[in-house]
């Protein structure tokens, strides 16, 4: 029992923040009552098809808050408009190029 609770908290330890962040979505999916999926539906959930970690596509940005307020206006996929207020700027790299 000792040995088996060590390997289970070494895998936790080794456990990245997106690995988490993707048990949490699936525990929710499946369990909780504010779930998108219908009661039906979550009996037989068992988690989301996931793309493989690639830490290459991790993105390191910076937040620049000295920008003017304002709103930001989106179109969703649905032809929809959002309306955001402006927060700031993110900037950051891709390859070594800014974005």
């Amino acid at each position: 029992m000792r040995e088996r609770r060590i390997r289970f908290e070494l895998r936790m330890k080794s456990t990245t923040e997106l690995a988490q962040f993707r048990a949490d979505k699936d525990e929710f999916y499946g369990h909780v009552h504010r779930s998108p999926l219908t009661p039906t539906q979550q009996r037989s959930f068992r988690a989301l098809s996931y793309f493989p970690e690639n830490k290459a596509l991790v993105i390191k940005a910076k937040i620049d808050r000295s920008v003017q307020p304002g709103v930001v206006r989106m179109q969703t996929t649905k032809g929809e408009e959002q309306i955001y207020r402006r927060y700031g700027l993110v900037r950051f790299q891709v390859d070594g190029q800014r974005a």
